[in-house]
């Protein structure tokens, strides 16, 4: 009888390791799903990016597709180990869960890129755009100064039928215009300061009349009221045509086509979208500033990755992070989004987004975000809101 006890309990006693260490196995499986997060990226960025994580991963992934009423920092920090976006205020929100970049990362990449929560590895651009044969046929060079800039608007007056036009009914090109203006004529600085003002309000008009800067060589304080003051007197001036804000791609498109334009707006994104044999006409550049003794940034927005992983997955993380910055998947992701890599070596997809890049990289405070990213990334309805009474204002309805 004895024995059979012994036998017994020591049966059971097996049984309750092999059952600990098979749920332990479990346990160790499941804490290996490596799980990413992609928020409002475009399936050209997704997808590239899928496939960079395949490769260094042979693990089980999951791959979730968030939007804005799937935002909440504390939830996505615990629940996931990359989170993708393009830079702006879901990334700051998720700052104090991010973990570090590795070095490693640091060396491959231009020295101005921002890599305190976020690792950046693709940037878009606020750029403007020459119409070449307008620019040989004034005579003039490309503006060097934001003054310089103002001139040509009024030369092109004399050579093509808008002088300056974009994508108006676009809300992000209309809130990256205001950023590059801000920028342009307060620097680094004053445009942090119209971000925080947004940020901290969210109303237009509680906003615009607040100093931003003051610029000595206008001898006037900046506000967003003087940037919208200055945008809204295109029109009577002939420097665009009524109701620009509300043009469209196609209306872009049909004016550029015939070559009268002669300095169109555009994201790089968007540049990517017109018809090439139109764009080649044109010869991009980053806004004009008014100074150079302030310190500037470029508002170029980035599509960055933060690392939220736990110890457990450091290492897969750390590798997938100094994958995406590499010099041959630096090269790939820029050949597939059109966008201008961050690696400070390798091919870019054409000079464009060459260009983009060595701008980022001589700017001393490197890329920033536009107003869309940095402000309204996480309430859609909030910029909605604002750039409605951008448009308002800029129609001559100053009525609050």
């Amino acid at each position: 009888m004895k024995k059979r006890i012994i036998i017994i309990c020591s049966i059971l006693a097996v049984l309750v390791l092999v059952g600990a260490g098979i749920g332990g196995f479990i346990n160790h499986q499941n804490n290996k799903v490596f799980k990413v997060a992609f928020y409002n990226l475009e399936d050209e960025i997704k997808n590239p990016l899928k496939e960079i994580i395949i490769q260094n991963y042979d693990g089980k992934l999951k791959f979730d597709d968030l939007a804005e009423k799937d935002f909440n920092a504390k939830k996505i920090a615990k629940k996931y180990d990359l989170y993708f976006s393009w830079n702006g205020n879901s990334v700051e929100q998720l700052a104090k869960y991010s973990k570090d970049i590795p070095a490693a990362c640091s060396q491959m990449l231009i020295s101005t890129v921002d890599k305190k929560n976020a690792l950046p590895f693709l940037l878009n651009h606020y750029e403007l755009a020459y119409l070449s044969q307008a620019q040989n046929a004034s005579g003039l060079d490309f503006p060097a100064s934001f003054v310089d800039y103002m001139n040509y608007l009024f030369a092109m007056k004399n050579q093509v039928f808008i002088p300056f036009f974009t994508e108006g009914k676009d809300d992000d090109t209309l809130l990256g215009l205001i950023s590059v203006q801000a920028e342009a004529l307060c620097g680094t600085e004053g445009y942090k300061k119209l971000v925080s003002l947004i940020n901290k309000y969210g109303n237009f008009y509680q906003v615009w009349e607040q100093e931003i800067g003051y610029s000595s060589t206008l001898g006037t304080s900046i506000t967003l009221k003087y940037i919208m003051d200055g945008l809204a007197a295109y029109v009577p001036n002939d420097l665009s045509i009524a109701n620009w804000t509300n043009a469209t791609a196609k209306d872009v498109k049909t004016y550029a086509s015939e070559k009268q334009i002669g300095v169109l707006f555009s994201s790089l994104s968007n540049h990517r979208k017109m018809d090439v044999k139109i764009m080649r006409e044109y010869e991009a550049d980053r806004m004009p500033v008014l100074s150079v003794k302030e310190d500037h940034c470029l508002i170029a927005p980035a599509v960055c990755v933060v690392n939220l992983s736990a110890a457990s997955k450091k290492e897969i993380a750390e590798e997938i992070l100094q994958s995406l910055v590499s010099d041959e998947n630096q090269s790939y992701l820029s050949d597939e989004t059109k966008l201008a890599p961050v690696n400070s070596r390798c091919r870019a997809f054409d000079v464009q987004a060459d260009d983009v890049r060595y701008l980022a990289a001589i700017a001393p405070s490197g890329p920033a975000p536009d107003i869309a990213n940095a402000c309204f990334q996480t309430d859609m309805a909030k910029k909605t809101k604002f750039v409605e009474e951008i448009r308002k204002y800029l129609s001559g309805n100053t009525e609050k």
